[in-house]
C-alpha cells in the first residue's frame, strides 16, 4: 500500500511540474540517434555549455567526442551520475590487435571531463626499462582480482605477446613456463603523465570496472571509457525552472537562458516564475511535493544517521594535508599543502597566520566562507569598489582552467559605474542588463557615498544626472574587460535572496564562486580510510593512506566503492528502520 502511495504522488508532482513548464523553444537538438543530449552538452552552435563546445559531434546515425587524440564514438550517457562511456576505435580490445596509439586529452577537459575512478587502463608489451615496471611501479594493481597477465592468455588478439623472444620456452626445472612481456592495469593519469613512448608499453586497451568484472573472463569484459564530468553551476537549473533551454551566446560565449515566448533570449532566465534564489514562484502550496516529502523525509533521516555513523566508525588516513585555514574548512577538492586535494586547483588557495587567499591572474581574494555542500566559496576583492569606498579602475581576470572549474555563480551581480554613452553594454549588448531583486544600480549613484561623486547636476538644471550604469553577470566582465565596456568601477554583489526591500548599504558584496571537479575516484578513497591527494611531481591521483600512498584506495573498498565489512551495522541499522517507522506514522 505504501509502495502505490507513494508512486501515486511521485507521478502527481511529475506531472505538475512538466504541465506547469513551457518548455523553451529552441534550435537546439535533443538528442543524436538514440542518445539523448542534455546540458551541459550540446551539439548546436550555441547550445549547452561553453565549456563543453565543440566536443560533440552528431553524424546521421552516431555521436562522437573530440580530443586531441582523435574522434571517439559516445555509447551512453548517463546524466545521474555524470559519466559519458565512449570506445576508442584505434585501441586494441580482446579480439583485435591496433597499432601503437595514445589517448589524449585537452587541458580543459583534463579539468571538467575525464577518466573516471571505473575505467582501468591495460598496457601491454612493456618493455623491462618501462617505468611502470621500475620506479612506477606502485601505479600498478589488480581490478576485480584479476591481473593484466589474464588478457595474455584469454584474449586472442594478445596471445602474440604470450611467448619468449625468438618463439622459446623456458625450463624451470622439470616444468615449461611460457613467459610474457610486463604489463599493468593502472588508471588514466598514469598515461597522462607519460605517454605510450615513455612508458615503453606498445598497445594498451581500456575496460570499465563497473562492479561486474569478478569471476568474468576478459572475452566478456565491457571494454571502453567512461568518461566523469562537471561544470560549475551558474544558471542553468534556474533558466529551466522558468521555461528556459541553458545555452551561450557564440560569439562571446555569455551564458543564455534561451526563452520560448520570442526570438529574444535572457542572460539569466525567462522570468514569471523564478524567485531571487531560483525556486519557482507560486500562490498555491505544491501538496503534491509536499506529501512527498513528508515520504521521502524519514529515508533522508535514516541515510544520515547511518553515514554520520559509518565515517565515525572509519579510520581516518594520516597526512600532512592540513583540515583548516583560521576559521575555514580546508576540504577536498581544495588544498593548501603540497600534494592535498585535487591537483586542478593547486595553487589557486594560500593560508597565512590568519587568513586564506584566493588567487587568480588579477589578484589575491580573501576567502570568507566555504559551503561545500552548495559547491561555493565567497570571496572578497579588496581592490574593487563597494557602497563605501570608491576604488581605482580594476579588472576581476580568471585563467582558463579557472573559468572551466570555479567561476562566480548565478547569484554575484557585477554592478558596473560610470559607463560612458559609448558602453557596449548601453548600446549592442544592453541586454546584457538586468534589475537585481528589485533594484536599479541607479541606486547605487543615491544610497552609497562612494558612488555619490557621481551623483552630480549638469548646468543649470535642478535634475540631477548620472553616468549609466549596469548590473550584469560574470560573462559580461570575462568577455569584455573594464577598458572594453569603458565603465570606470565596479562592484559585486551576492543575491543570495536577502536584496529584495533592502537599501544597498546593507547589501552584501563580495563574489561567490560555484565550483565543481569531475568524480575519478575522492569518494571511494575516502571510504576506504584515505585522504585524497596528488603527487607533487607528476599530478597523478593518490589516496593518503594511514601508512602509505595508493593509485586507488586504502583497502577495504568493492568494485563499485562500498565499503566491505564482515559485521554489519545491525544496532545502527534498526535504530534507522525504528525512526523511519515513527515518523512515517506521526
Amino acid at each position: 500500500m505504501m509502495s502505490r502511495l507513494l508512486f501515486f504522488f511521485v507521478f502527481l508532482y511529475t506531472v505538475t511540474t512538466v504541465t506547469s513548464t513551457t518548455s523553451g523553444a529552441t534550435s537546439c537538438r535533443t538528442s543524436c540517434g538514440n542518445i539523448q543530449i542534455n546540458y551541459p552538452f550540446g551539439i548546436d552552435k550555441g547550445c549547452g555549455a561553453s565549456q563543453f563546445q565543440g566536443m560533440l559531434n552528431c553524424t546521421s546515425t552516431d555521436l562522437d567526442f573530440f580530443t586531441p587524440s582523435g574522434a571517439y564514438r559516445v555509447r551512453s550517457i548517463d546524466y545521474d551520475e555524470n559519466t559519458m562511456v565512449v570506445f576508442d576505435p584505434l585501441m586494441s580490445t580482446c579480439s583485435t590487435l591496433q597499432p601503437h596509439h595514445d589517448f589524449k586529452l585537452s587541458d580543459i577537459q583534463n579539468a571538467i571531463i575525464r577518466p573516471s575512478y571505473d575505467t582501468v587502463f591495460a598496457l601491454f608489451n612493456c618493455s623491462n626499462d618501462s617505468p611502470v615496471k621500475n620506479r612506477f611501479k606502485s601505479l600498478c594493481f589488480e581490478a576485480a582480482g584479476h591481473s593484466c597477465d589474464d588478457l595474455y592468455s584469454a584474449c586472442p588478439s594478445l596471445t602474440i605477446f604470450n611467448t619468449l623472444p625468438g618463439n622459446i620456452t623456458a625450463s624451470l626445472g622439470n616444468s615449461t613456463v611460457r613467459a610474457t612481456p610486463y604489463c599493468c592495469f593502472t588508471s588514466y593519469d598514469t598515461v597522462r603523465v607519460m605517454n605510450m613512448n615513455i612508458l615503453d608499453c606498445s598497445h594498451y586497451t581500456t575496460v570499465i570496472d563497473d562492479g561486474k568484472m569478478r569471476g568474468v573472463t576478459p572475452v566478456d569484459w565491457s571494454y571502453g571509457i567512461e568518461l566523469s564530468y562537471s561544470v560549475p553551476e551558474i544558471g542553468c537549473d534556474r533558466c529551466q525552472k522558468s521555461g528556459g533551454t541553458c545555452g551561450f551566446d557564440a560569439e562571446t560565449n555569455i551564458f543564455l537562458c534561451q526563452c520560448p515566448v520570442s526570438n529574444d533570449v535572457s542572460p539569466r532566465d525567462c522570468g514569471g516564475g523564478v524567485s531571487d534564489k531560483g525556486g519557482c514562484n507560486s500562490s498555491k502550496a505544491n501538496y503534491a511535493t509536499l506529501l512527498l516529502a513528508m515520504l521521502v523525509l524519514p529515508f533522508f533521516i535514516f541515510v544520515f544517521l547511518y553515514t554520520i555513523t559509518t565515517l565515525t566508525s572509519k579510520a581516518s588516513g594520516a597526512t600532512s594535508c592540513r583540515t583548516s585555514c583560521g576559521s575555514i574548512q580546508i576540504n577536498y577538492p581544495f588544498g593548501i599543502d603540497k600534494g592535498c586535494g585535487s591537483p586542478q586547483f593547486q595553487g589557486m588557495l594560500n593560508c597565512t597566520s590568519t587568513d586564506l587567499d584566493f588567487f587568480t591572474p588579477s589578484g589575491a581574494y580573501r576567502v570568507r566562507s566555504i559551503d561545500y555542500d552548495e559547491n561555493t566559496m565567497v570571496v572578497f576583492d579588496p581592490f574593487m569598489s563597494t557602497c563605501s569606498i570608491l576604488q581605482p579602475h580594476h579588472d576581476f581576470k580568471l585563467s582558463d582552467i579557472q573559468n572551466a572549474i570555479i567561476r562566480p555563480s548565478y547569484d554575484t551581480v557585477f554592478a558596473l559605474f560610470n559607463c560612458s554613452s559609448d558602453s557596449p553594454v548601453q548600446n549592442r549588448y544592453k541586454s546584457l542588463c538586468f534589475e537585481a531583486a528589485g533594484h536599479s544600480c541607479d541606486e547605487l549613484y543615491s544610497a552609497c557615498t562612494s558612488f555619490g561623486i557621481f551623483n552630480t547636476t549638469s548646468g543649470n538644471s535642478t535634475v540631477r544626472a548620472t553616468p549609466y550604469c549596469c548590473f550584469t553577470s560574470y560573462d559580461t566582465v570575462r568577455v569584455m574587460s573594464m577598458s572594453i565596456l569603458d565603465c570606470s568601477h565596479y562592484t559585486t554583489v551576492i543575491d543570495d535572496g536577502k536584496m529584495r526591500g533592502v537599501a544597498p548599504v546593507d547589501w552584501s558584496y563580495g563574489i561567490e564562486l560555484s565550483y565543481s571537479v569531475p568524480e575519478i575516484g575522492c569518494d571511494l578513497c575516502r571510504k576506504s580510510g584515505g585522504t585524497c591527494g596528488f603527487d607533487a611531481d607528476t599530478e597523478i591521483f593518490l589516496c593518503q593512506c594511514s601508512d602509505n600512498t595508493s593509485p586507488r584506495d586504502c583497502g577495504g573498498v568493492s568494485d563499485k566503492g562500498g565499503c566491505n565489512s564482515r559485521s554489519t551495522n545491525y544496532a545502527m541499522l534498526l535504530l534507522g528502520m525504528l525512526v523511519s517507522f515513527i515518523c512515517a506514522i506521526s
